[in-house]
């Protein structure tokens, strides 16, 4: 070969190197991009697990299991009362059984092993937050001290909390956040709830509402009532999930049922389904449920 066409093909390999190497950091790039562009997406809902009660750990176990099976479920928001007693390290093979992240936010039930710590250094602090597809998930413990009843089954926060709750609404606007969502135990003032004390005190709603509306946060995920709530508080979508181990039909009177919510976000809109989770032999639904009522073996 002369010198003439090695160097020409020497020259041919390099462009081929470079040309790669181009494409590579173009792909890899584009695969940044894409983790931060939106696409529509659906994430599961459940609320007040109450694991030390009834058939709660059998309950979850067949929610998680319904979850997974789906295949089309980006990640779970677990909206307190979880109520485990036992070691946490056991509880996270169960929570596996999703197949995909599981979030869990703190709620009033979960007080004492919130305040000596080991729920947060098992799994993660009280307030977080974390994006998918654009959207900015904001988790918050908006409960009160236990011991003081019916005090204790209010929602409040810190100052310190309002200070960092702004700051991470604040950081989705900057980021033009698609969605952004607060997720927490005790739900402001929900049109139909058997039992309006239950929610959070007036002023920290009027508050909290106000600095959604500020930020343009548009989805409110909520737990505590045992009971089916959805609403929309100006361009604010709010839901509340009913329980994954017993749930109220009156103010009074409560049913062996789990449910789950699979929310859907598109662009210009948030919508969502709920589903029962039918333990062996169960064929209720929220619709149904006060027909399942049995006034020889309820929650207490």
């Amino acid at each position: 070969m002369s010198l003439k066409k090695y160097g020409r093909s020497i020259g041919i390999v390099i462009a081929m190197f470079f040309a790669l190497l181009a494409g590579s950091s173009t792909a890899s790039a584009q695969a940044v991009a894409d983790a931060d562009t939106f696409h529509p997406f659906n994430f599961a809902m459940l609320s007040d697990l109450h694991l030390s009660e009834r058939k709660g750990p059998q309950r979850l176990e067949r929610a998680l299991e319904m979850i997974s099976a789906r295949k089309d479920i980006a990640f779970v928001i677990v909206l307190g009362d979880i109520v485990w007693d036992k070691d946490p390290e056991a509880l996270k093979p169960i929570l596996a059984k999703a197949g995909v992240p599981v979030h869990l936010v703190y709620g009033n039930n979960d007080w004492k092993w919130v305040n000596n710590g080991v729920y947060e250094k098992a799994f993660g602090p009280r307030d977080f937050t974390f994006t998918y597809a654009n959207c900015t998930f904001i988790g918050m413990y908006d409960c009160l001290p236990k011991g003081h009843f019916p005090e204790d089954h209010k929602g409040d926060f810190s100052e310190q909390q309002w200070s960092w709750m702004e700051q991470q609404m604040e950081t989705a606007k900057a980021k033009n956040s698609t969605h952004t969502f607060l997720a927490m135990h005790v739900p402001p003032a929900a049109p139909g709830a058997y039992d309006s004390w239950f929610s959070m005190y007036t002023k920290t709603e009027e508050r909290f509402f106000a600095l959604m509306e500020k930020y343009g946060a548009d989805g409110g995920l909520f737990g505590h009532l045992h009971q089916s709530c959805e609403w929309k508080h100006g361009n604010i979508q709010c839901y509340v999930t009913p329980s994954c181990c017993w749930n109220f039909i009156s103010r009074g009177k409560k049913v062996d049922s789990s449910f789950v919510r699979i929310v859907k976000v598109e662009k210009e809109k948030i919508i969502a389904e709920l589903l029962p989770v039918h333990l062996d032999g169960e064929t209720f639904t929220w619709e149904t449920l006060a027909n399942f009522y049995d006034v020889n073996n309820h929650p207490k």
